[in-house]
């Protein structure tokens, strides 16, 4: 994941290279263990691919522009398949806030720099010049590694917070 991380960081870019070895390792991995997690390693790795395809294919719409690769969809399926579904959702989300956060940080210093370092910049200009490229996939390697690393005790913050509730 820190090689996807560093890849994608510095080239917008996730290696099928990289998917696939992947995708071999966890299905490997995943059938030693026994068919059962095998098999629902599978369905949590479609699951994630067909949720990420699904919302690149609707943002696209609706923004009217690229907004995510192919290569972050093909990566949530590898985390799918290591991770299984529920906590895929949770390292899209940690993904997702993060790069919010991120991004915001991102325009905010860039609009407050190019309207003092060009003030005969017209307003397309100076959006042109903020809107910037995000590495998704860099987000939610790290998000799904962080996952990876402390799944017993985000499993049972849920399951307190779940009880709680009730």
């Amino acid at each position: 994941m820190l090689l996807i991380a560093i890849i994608d960081w510095k080239h917008y870019i996730i290696p099928n290279s990289i998917i696939i070895v992947g995708y071999i390792l966890g299905l490997a991995l995943k059938a030693f263990i026994n068919m059962d997690v095998f098999v629902n390693s599978i369905i949590s790795s479609l699951g994630s691919v067909a949720l990420l395809a699904s919302i690149l294919l609707l943002s696209n719409l609706f923004f009217k522009k690229e907004t995510m690769g192919w290569g972050d969809v093909k990566l949530a399926g590898v985390i799918g398949l290591f991770l299984g579904f529920q906590n895929f959702l949770i390292a899209l989300w940690m993904a997702s806030v993060a790069g919010a956060i991120y991004g915001l940080m991102r325009r905010w210093r860039g609009m407050s720099h190019v309207a003092i370092d060009n003030p005969r910049l017209s307003a397309g200009q100076v959006q042109a010049e903020i809107d910037l490229k995000l590495p998704f996939g860099s987000f939610l390697a790290i998000a799904s590694s962080v996952v990876l690393f402390n799944q017993e005790t985000i499993s049972e913050y849920i399951q307190s917070w779940l009880i709680y509730g009730q």
